[in-house]
């Protein structure tokens, strides 16, 4: 299965961005603490990265796509998401 995602506004970029770093999460067996743990967070803060609660800043941002192993441009600017 393929989610295909369309942004037409700043909300949907959180959003993307949110699903994007969950995805990439569980790809690699990674729980939300072990995510933060890696990436030198909090847990609070990835589960509210991961629903689109918070809009995380260029550390933040640069620290998930290090401990996740992916550029920064694939967490920020996804196509699609296969699932």
């Amino acid at each position: 299965m393929c989610i295909i995602i369309i942004v037409t506004d700043y909300g949907e970029v959180v959003l993307k961005f949110g699903l994007k770093v969950k995805f990439e999460r569980e790809k690699k067996g990674l729980s939300q603490s072990e995510l933060a743990e890696i990436a030198g967070l909090n847990t609070n803060s990835i589960g509210k990265i991961e629903r689109a609660e918070v809009t995380p800043g260029l550390k933040t941002i640069h620290a998930i796509a290090n401990a996740l192993q992916v550029p920064v441009e694939e967490l920020v600017n996804p196509k699609k998401i296969d699932l």
